[in-house]
């Protein structure tokens, strides 16, 4: 249907050629000003109001990169629309796409009523539930891969030395002598001890010799 329209779109863009005074000739072919006319040949198709033949060039249409640059484009322009890389023609409302079937929109026209609400339609029947697949078998185990030998422990290294006792540190300084402390207080006096016993009388001693009588006087 696209490939119809298409053509019909291009033959009816062709018709401003018509007005042109095509008196002679393009290409070394002739243009006949007649029921139809024909651009590289003498002898255009009857069916068709214009016939381009060649077998070296193609038929290039405007190029453009914003649609809104055409002011009030008439039903059936065609362009090709550089931005999206694709062919559109005027259909009376937007510029639509020929190849993607997409139109490029126009203005937001303003809101209509709301129309009344339709009756709401009958539910359906539940479609029965479709056969559950058979479930895949399962894969066999693949064989389990042999333990590697372990590898030889290596040789234990050296002691090392053992090293410098390292120096003395200083003697540090004597403290200073503390303060002499209070005297504490006298203990109670003791109690008196007993009377010892009276030693034993000693001997009388010798009586001395009488002295001599002194002299008279």
């Amino acid at each position: 249907m696209e490939v119809k329209n298409f053509i019909r779109i291009i033959g009816l863009g062709f018709v401003l050629f018509f007005s042109l005074p095509f008196g002679g000739s393009l290409g070394g072919n002739s243009l006949f000003a007649q029921n139809n006319m024909g651009i590289g040949t003498l002898t255009p198709k009857p069916s068709a109001l214009l016939d381009l033949t060649a077998t070296d060039k193609g038929f290039l249409i405007p190029r453009i990169t914003d649609t809104n640059a055409i002011v009030a484009p008439d039903t059936a322009l065609l362009i090709y629309l550089i931005p999206t890389s694709n062919f559109y023609y005027f259909n009376g409302n937007y510029w639509q796409a020929i190849t993607s079937g997409t139109g490029l929109y126009g203005s937001t026209g303003n809101t209509g009523s709301t129309g009344s609400t339709g009756n709401t339609g009958a539910t359906g029947s539940i479609g029965g539930t479709g056969s559950k697949g058979n479930t895949g078998s399962t894969g066999s185990i693949g064989t389990t891969g042999s333990i590697g030998d372990s590898g030889s422990t290596g040789n234990n290294g050296t002691t090392g030395d053992t090293g410098s006792t390292g120096a003395t540190g200083d003697t540090g300084s004597t403290g200073s002598t503390g303060g002499t402390g209070s005297t504490g207080s006298t203990g109670d006096t003791g109690s008196t001890g007993s009377t010892g016993d009276t030693g034993s009388t000693g001997s009388t001693g010798d009586t001395g010799s009488t002295g001599s009588t002194g002299d008279t006087g």
